[in-house]
């Protein structure tokens, strides 16, 4: 087994993980750190999809989710109701997508995750400082955020409350 990649070492990742970074760290190790696999199951983040990503402050990963579910949930309603006519069929199609969404970010989001904290290191060790200085930087960009799923909580049940609101008008 090779050693990290960019001579980024464990010491950094714990700080960049913070809560179960052993946890992370044997997933990374079983999979050679993507060099033998790509893929290391999450449950967690397979089940709690986006609600894991800002747990994690991995909001690039956020983004990209949101972007797909976008154009997936626009191309299914394109081709089933307007081309097809099939009216109904899209409620029946949003839980085998959902599935398939948990599927692969059960199956990636450790590899994901993993190229994220290994970014967000070598961003933050090419400023100046010592080592002490650069651990206690990686640790305040890493981590964990309670708060970022609290907003996220807030504002998926202000956009159901909205949704709610405006079919009253329809």
């Amino acid at each position: 087994m090779a050693g990290l990649p960019g001579n980024i070492n464990e010491e950094e990742l714990r700080a960049f993980i913070g809560p179960n970074a052993e946890g992370y760290l044997d997933k990374w190790r079983s999979i050679d750190y993507g060099r033998k696999s790509k893929i290391a199951v999450n449950g967690l983040a397979g089940i709690f999809g986006p609600f894991w990503m800002v747990y994690r402050k991995f909001y690039l990963l956020l983004l990209a989710y949101l972007g797909v579910v976008v154009l997936q949930g626009t191309a299914e309603i394109l081709v089933l109701e307007y081309w097809l006519g099939w009216r109904d069929l899209g409620q029946v199609m949003t839980l085998p997508t959902a599935v398939l969404y948990m599927v692969i970010l059960g199956c990636y989001a450790n590899y994901w995750y993993f190229l994220y904290a290994c970014r967000m290191i070598r961003r933050v060790r090419s400023g100046q400082g010592s080592d002490e200085h650069d651990l206690e930087r990686i640790r305040r960009k890493g981590g964990v955020s309670w708060p970022a799923v609290i907003v996220l909580v807030s504002a998926i049940v202000g956009l159901l409350l909205l949704a709610d609101y405006l079919a009253t008008f329809s």
